[in-house]
């Protein structure tokens, strides 16, 4: 049906890549390319829910961006550049990186995410947060947890488990040099 829609508005899919499943739904990123977008969405209304909308933006190949982000959190790897990795691999617009002993920040782009991280920290896990200035996720990282993740990105734009299947995934080869 979304296909459908879009190429009878003119719209070239470049990429889809299905993120999670929630509800029965299946959740996707989707790149675009011309056409009347606008058409298109107002006609698929009943039929999806628009979590976001960039414009201009890419959809890495996920493959492509994992091995990317496994060479740079490698044996010695700054905090900084650990934090860099993992904002690329899933979209994330701002973060930091504590240390899960006494949440120390690492490498922070922004500052207000010790919350959440103390949070993900406590409760060994995951932590989503939909506030309303933007989506946040926070969890524990690297070998051993010895590490606590923080990343935000704006609304609409929520995290999903395979964005945080891959970043455990990160965490695994994350080393930094502390």
């Amino acid at each position: 049906m979304l296909t459908r829609c879009l190429a009878a508005c003119g719209v070239d899919i470049l990429e889809a890549e299905i993120v999670g499943h929630r509800s029965g739904s299946a959740i996707a990123d989707v790149l675009v390319h011309g056409g009347d977008l606008e058409r298109a969405l107002r006609a698929l209304d009943a039929d999806i829910v628009l979590l976001g909308r960039r414009a201009h933006g890419e959809l890495p190949d996920p493959g492509v961006a994992m091995a990317e982000a496994c060479t740079a959190v490698g044996d010695g790897a700054a905090p900084e550049r650990i934090l860099e990795a993992a904002l690329a691999l899933v979209g994330a617009d701002a973060g930091a990186l504590y240390r899960a002993a006494d949440l120390e920040p690492l490498a922070a782009t922004t500052g207000g995410l010790a919350t959440i991280a103390q949070e993900a920290r406590d409760a060994g896990a995951a932590v989503f947060a939909e506030p309303a200035a933007g989506s946040t996720l926070a969890m524990p990282f690297g070998p051993g947890g010895a590490l606590v993740l923080a990343l935000g990105r704006p609304l609409p734009f929520p995290f999903q488990e395979a964005e945080v299947d891959r970043l455990t995934a990160l965490g695994r080869f994350a080393s930094p040099a502390v």
